[in-house]
């Protein structure tokens, strides 16, 4: 491939000139005047109080990151501790049964049934996804556990199945 010309001039100059860069060294007697004549220059200027305030500190953090005393860090971690309790779910697991081979879980608070199941379309079956109280949600309905989330504050509960997880023998 054949470069133009222009781009040829472009990286010679380009190349000589950062290998003068790097063999020349500029006298440190420069910087030093530089800054001197910078810190004895009285700022004579008023114009605005920021501009001699900018004037007489060298470095300004122009991105300046909030930081908190290592104190208040370690206050704010027995708050941290002292959360809520766990939400309690008001429902408990009763039982099963299997009807055309999908399991059906019986979930009872006493006085209202909730009927779970993972794939059924009948009116009145609670399918992941669905709410089960107001608060509560059915996250997953696994061969062992349940998973609800309580709405609120999305925090996630297990429930084991223990003697539920498979079909019972005749």
């Amino acid at each position: 491939m054949k470069l133009p010309r222009y781009l040829i001039v472009g990286l010679a100059v380009t190349a000589l000139l950062v290998i003068w860069s790097q063999f020349t060294t500029e006298p440190e007697e420069e910087g030093l005047t530089l800054n001197t004549l910078a810190q004895e220059k009285p700022a004579k200027h008023t114009h605005s109080r920021s501009e001699t305030s900018v004037a007489a500190d060298p470095m300004v953090d122009l991105f300046p990151v909030p930081r908190t005393p290592v104190i208040e860090q370690d206050a704010m971690r027995p708050t941290e501790a002292a959360k809520r309790p766990d939400p309690i779910l008001p429902l408990q697991v009763l039982g099963a049964w299997w009807d055309s081979g999908e399991r059906v879980v019986i979930l009872s608070d006493g006085k209202q049934n909730k009927l779970l199941c993972q794939t059924c379309r009948t009116k009145g079956y609670v399918r992941p996804g669905e709410q089960l109280l107001p608060d509560w949600t059915l996250m997953t309905l696994a061969d062992d556990h349940l998973m609800v989330e309580w709405q609120p504050e999305h925090i996630s509960k297990r429930i084991e199945l223990d003697d539920l997880k498979s079909k019972p023998t005749r």
